[in-house]
């Protein structure tokens, strides 16, 4: 992310070959030369270049696909058509539009993930971020009183749910802990408590507003996928057409173009 980074720069004076950010572009490096490959503006993963974790992972496979001899154009085109939708990225940053408001599925489960969404949302242009958090019954208690103090700084207003496997933790145990991070941060009611995913999910959606940004740490990705689309076909019913049946596919079912950024 940082082109001038001493260990990049010595691994170029040495004869290696680096992919980094630079201005605004995916670029490769080596020796003496620069090959700009794309405007990260133009690639749909970055949302624009405002999801630096997104950039990073461009920055991984361009460098991969080049050093196998992957022509230019090829990469170019690849970066330019690969999706965070549902088809190819399930739970990894799925946009939704659901009637006036949209929705965000991403499958961050500890720290480092949150931080890499809140980096995220602080570009975004929305009335409210409502977020439906979790974590994992198997991570140490200081990890998940960090989740809510993260979750605290990145929204608006919350739900804490658990996952369907507590791995070994009692019914309410994980959700102590991370409202115990969150009233670090904020106090007050903005925070409710909803153990069981679906419904914690639901009561999110049918409380969003028009404007408003809801997020969502999933552990169940599918299921969650589904409640979104079954949001998003009764506020946005199908047409239906005399004497035939008419359908809309799973491949349709994908992020918004339209991503409020500000």
């Amino acid at each position: 992310m940082n082109p001038e980074n001493p260990l990049i720069q010595k691994h170029i004076a040495s004869g290696g070959t680096a992919a980094v950010y630079e201005e605004g572009h995916i670029s490769i490096l080596k020796r003496g030369w620069k090959l700009r490959i794309e405007d990260v503006s133009n690639i749909p993963l970055t949302l624009s270049g405002k999801a630096s974790f997104m950039i990073q992972n461009a920055l991984a496979a361009t460098l991969a696909a080049f050093l196998h001899g992957v022509s230019i154009d090829d990469i170019r085109m690849a970066l330019g058509t690969f999706t965070s939708s549902v088809a190819q990225t399930p739970g990894r940053l799925n946009l939704f539009d659901v009637g006036g408001y949209q929705v965000l599925v991403d499958y961050a489960h500890n720290p480092a993930g949150y931080e890499a969404i809140q980096s995220t949302l602080e570009r975004w242009d929305c009335q409210r971020k409502i977020g439906v958090i979790g974590g994992p019954g198997d991570r140490r208690n200081s990890d998940l009183r960090e989740l809510g103090v993260l979750a605290a700084r990145m929204f608006d207003r919350a739900i804490v749910k658990e996952d369907d496997d507590r791995r070994g933790r009692e019914p309410g145990e994980v959700a102590a802990l991370i409202r115990q991070g969150w009233e670090q941060e904020k106090a007050g009611d903005r925070l409710q408590e909803i153990l069981d995913e679906a419904t914690a999910i639901e009561t999110a959606l049918e409380k969003a507003e028009p404007g408003d940004l809801v997020v969502i740490f999933p552990a169940d990705v599918q299921r969650t996928i589904q409640i979104i689309t079954r949001f998003q076909d009764k506020l946005n019913p199908k047409p239906s057409y005399r004497g035939s049946s008419y359908s809309i596919g799973p491949d349709l079912i994908s992020p918004s173009p339209d991503v409020k950024l500000s």
